[in-house]
């Protein structure tokens, strides 16, 4: 299992939940009417969080988790570790990256350390 954000290599990427385009609904309410007026407003402002894990030296992590820092405020496309992929993805945050050593993963024969990040964005 291996994937890719924004062209950066990942050990494991995978969405937190699933992702579609959501249509947006916009209410108002005039003083003095009865009932509440409503229009759709499109298809947009689909959230998404990706956690990303990459299994490497603490070197190698650090320079991974600062590939993908880079990656806030740009559009960029991301694979999964299933194959699917999701275009049109604007990264908002990104989380700091926690590593853990490698030897706490038991059965994997990893040695070094295991980083994870969180990037959360909106689907354009």
């Amino acid at each position: 299992m291996s994937g890719s954000v924004g062209g950066v290599a990942c050990d494991i990427v995978r969405p937190s939940s699933p992702i579609a385009k959501r249509t947006r609904v916009g209410l108002w309410i005039i003083p003095g009417l009865t009932g509440v007026g409503a229009h759709r407003l499109g298809q947009n402002d689909s959230q998404f969080e990706f956690i990303c894990i990459e299994y490497a030296t603490s070197a190698q992590i650090n320079t991974w988790a600062g590939l993908i820092g880079a990656l806030q405020g740009t559009v960029i496309a991301i694979t999964d570790d299933h194959g699917d992929s999701y275009t049109g993805m604007l990264v908002v945050s990104v989380s700091n990256p926690s590593k853990i050593p490698a030897w706490q993963i038991q059965g994997l024969g990893i040695a070094g350390r295991r980083g994870e990040i969180s990037i959360q964005g909106v689907l354009t």
